[in-house]
């Protein structure tokens, strides 16, 4: 259904677009479009080129939109629920030192 909305005529999008649903995505400031889509991975994504740049596996299929804090000691997380009932959990990444 996206793929043939008139206002996408002509925009080049990728073969993956995720699943139907209402989670969307997180953008941040330094670029990163970071989403979910249904898929038992957390993708991130380039802003500008729309390129894949990472994928971390998620024990479940992702469910809802990702979120982003900063801790006390400054290090940043992404955090994005999975699953749902007995098999969910929160799951959270932070880049590596």
């Amino acid at each position: 259904m996206m793929r043939n909305h008139p206002l996408l005529e002509g925009v080049g999008l990728p073969a993956r677009l995720g699943a139907t649903g209402n989670a969307g995505p997180l953008v941040t400031r330094g670029g990163l479009v970071l989403l979910g889509g249904g898929a038992p991975y957390l993708y991130a994504f380039d802003k500008a080129t729309g390129a894949e740049i990472w994928r971390g596996a998620t024990p479940f299929p992702t469910s809802a939109n990702p979120m982003s804090y900063r801790a006390s000691s400054g290090r940043q997380f992404v955090v994005i629920a999975t699953g749902g009932g007995a098999d969910a959990a929160l799951v959270a990444f932070a880049r590596a030192r």
